[in-house]
């Protein structure tokens, strides 16, 4: 897989980077995240987009090629994660 001559950015950065990490690798994270939230209201849904091996290993495989040559993403996924395990 290549994103070669595409812009990483924007909407990558902003949309999907977060969506892969919240809802497709680490939905339980997520899920925690949101229930300390006081305005969250309910039992929040868990239901992982990646639930077998191939599918989290592509999902790792586009993170790394989205944030290779592109510190705006890797700065994003490196945030994220950190924010996550401090959870």
């Amino acid at each position: 897989m290549s994103c070669h001559g595409v812009d990483k950015t924007s909407y990558i950065t902003d949309t999907l980077v977060p969506d892969l990490l919240a809802n497709f690798l680490f939905p339980a994270s997520h899920l925690v995240s949101q229930s300390r939230d006081p305005e969250a209201k309910g039992i929040l849904n868990f239901e992982p987009k990646c639930n077998d091996v191939a599918a989290r290993v592509a999902a790792y495989d586009l993170l790394t090629e989205l944030s290779t040559d592109c510190l705006a993403n890797l700065k994003c996924i490196s945030n994220r994660l950190t924010t996550a395990v401090d959870q």
